[in-house]
C-alpha cells in the first residue's frame, strides 16, 4: 500500500486498539481499516495464527517539535492469506492510503518485507511459509 503520511509501499498496520483482543486481531483489525479487506475473507497462514511471522525493531528519530523523543519501534508481521474463490473486495482508507498493489514475495521492495518474504534464512520467523496443500 501507498502510506500518504510516509510517501513509502508498506504492508497494512497500525497500533493495538483497546478492544483488540490479541496482537493478531489487531493486525486483522487493521487490514481491513486500511483495505476494506472483510475479516471473513482471510485466514492467518498455518502456524502463524498467534504469532507473527515477523518482527522488525527499528529506531525512530526524535521529532522535538512534536515534544517526542526517539524510541525504537516494534513491527510484529502476521500473515493472512485469502480463502475465498472471489477477489476480496478492497476499499481504501482514503484519508491514509493512496493506492494499493499486489505482489509476489519476490517483487517486494521494502527491505524488512522482503527478508520476511524470501528465504534468506537470517532467522528461522523470516523465512516464507510453505502454502498447505
Amino acid at each position: 500500500m501507498l502510506q500518504l503520511a510516509s510517501g513509502k509501499v508498506l504492508t497494512p498496520g497500525g497500533h493495538t486498539a483497546p478492544s483488540d483482543d490479541s496482537l493478531a486481531s489487531s493486525a486483522l483489525r487493521e487490514l481491513h481499516e486500511e483495505t476494506g479487506i472483510p475479516p471473513q475473507s482471510v485466514t492467518p497462514w498455518p502456524g502463524y495464527e498467534t504469532v507473527p511471522l515477523d518482527i522488525d525493531i527499528h529506531d525512530i528519530n526524535a521529532h522535538p517539535g512534536k515534544g517526542e523523543p526517539g524510541c525504537q519501534h516494534f513491527d510484529l508481521r502476521f500473515l493472512f492469506r485469502l480463502h475465498t474463490t472471489t477477489e476480496a473486495p478492497v476499499m481504501l482508507q482514503e484519508e491514509e492510503i493512496g493506492g494499493i498493489e499486489r505482489r509476489p514475495g519476490d517483487r517486494v521492495t521494502s527491505r524488512p518485507c522482503a527478508r520476511s518474504c524470501s528465504n534468506s534464512g537470517r532467522q528461522p520467523n523470516r523465512n516464507w511459509p510453505t502454502p498447505p496443500p
